[in-house]
């Protein structure tokens, strides 16, 4: 498992898994630890571990063959993933901005 580690906090993301309703925690054999999703993305690609991903960064590696989906059944229901930024952001900000927009104003499903 690639695991994600958060920088505010310096922990590590908890795998949780939705059996019909119940959550679980689960514990995997860690291949790696990042606290970036590019990283994650880069790692999975090539092998390195289950990567626990947001599906708008990997809709062309899903469609292409290039990720699959595991245990899609079991996937934890996050909530929308949303984006705020100054109406005038430029640079790196705006760049991620754009990335998640549908252009609907509509915010995208975000599982992991």
């Amino acid at each position: 498992m690639i695991q994600y580690r958060f920088i505010s906090s310096n922990q590590i993301a908890p795998l949780i898994l939705n059996n019909g309703g119940e959550n679980l925690i689960v514990e995997m054999p860690t291949a790696m630890v990042v606290n970036d999703t590019t990283l994650m993305v880069n790692a999975a690609r090539k092998g390195l571990g289950i990567g626990r991903l947001i599906e708008p960064m990997i809709q062309e590696d899903l469609a292409q063959g290039e990720l699959i989906p595991v245990l899609p059944e079991y996937w934890f229901p996050y909530s929308a993933l949303c984006v705020f930024s100054p109406q005038y952001t430029k640079g790196k900000t705006r760049s991620g901005a754009d990335r998640f927009s549908d252009g609907k104003n509509t915010a995208p499903v975000m599982r992991q």
